[in-house]
């Protein structure tokens, strides 16, 4: 008959394995929980707002070539990790045909956070009066639509310690225009509707 502290020794590796292994278990289900909630990628919300348009006068619109207006762009960060990216330009489109452009310069957006950019929209518009009456209508009816989409390529860094790796936020947005009623004298200002935008943001494995 062995002794009882020899058959204890030798089920003590047996124990430390099983409790390791439980440990293991257990922090692999922590890491998978916080994956699939706390740390699960979220889609940015994204609006655009064409200040400056607040402040053009309607025969502006009308009979400039180009207008140049003011553009704040809103981003809400609601991921663990930031995301940056380098120069590009997105273009406005009205009835599929490309009346504008917007430039957007090299930035990163911290995690959990707001952040307001401000650029400038270059409209084009002697492209988007070709079909004057059409354009006068909508403007007057149910809203001028621009729409402008765009897939962001950049890299993502989470909680500032992990590697960063490459990802994208594609970008669909529609901003409404219409004729204010408000006068200053005997000239139309514009009145810019709210932008309604959809996002998706897609990673990979990428380690940069």
């Amino acid at each position: 008959m062995r002794p009882i502290g020899k058959i204890y020794s030798e089920k003590l590796p047996y124990r430390k394995a099983a409790l390791i292994l439980i440990a293991v278990v257990i922090v692999s289900a922590v890491i998978v929980a916080l994956a699939l909630t706390v740390f699960r990628p979220r889609d940015p919300a994204v609006t655009i707002d064409l200040v400056g348009l607040s402040r053009v006068q309607l025969k502006d619109l009308v009979l400039a070539k180009n207008l140049t207006t003011a553009v704040a762009i809103g981003i809400s960060n609601d991921n663990y990790g930031s995301f940056a990216w380098t120069d590009f330009t997105t273009a406005v489109k009205y009835n599929g045909q490309v009346v504008g452009e917007i430039p957007i310069q090299e930035k990163l957006v911290p995690q959990r956070s707001y952040t307001t950019i401000t650029t400038s929209i270059t409209m084009q518009l002697d492209k988007l009066n070709e079909d004057l009456a059409a354009v006068a209508a909508a403007l007057t009816g149910g809203g001028l639509n621009l729409t402008c989409s765009v897939t962001v390529y950049g890299k993502i860094r989470p909680l500032r310690i992990w590697p960063r790796f490459h990802g994208s936020v594609y970008v669909d947005c529609v901003t409404s225009l219409y004729i204010n009623t408000y006068r200053s004298g005997n000239e139309f200002h514009i009145f810019k509707g709210q932008s309604t935008c959809w996002t998706k943001l897609k990673l990979t494995s990428n380690n940069v």
